[in-house]
């Protein structure tokens, strides 16, 4: 994946508002409190792993 968004430019902050987008889903999702939580904890050391650029 990290080589896939190489072109793309992401950076810190745009990091965050992809989390904050993300949360608002999440927040929808009819599934139970603990898989959610493990999900967004997954997003969340993924999307560092995506920071490509400094802000």
């Amino acid at each position: 994946m990290v080589g896939r968004h190489a072109p793309f430019k992401i950076t810190e902050s745009s990091r965050l508002v992809w989390l904050e987008l993300y949360l608002e889903l999440l927040k929808d999702m009819d599934a139970d409190a603990k898989s959610v939580e493990s999900y967004w904890n997954y997003l969340n050391s993924f999307s560092t792993w995506m920071v490509n650029t400094p802000d």
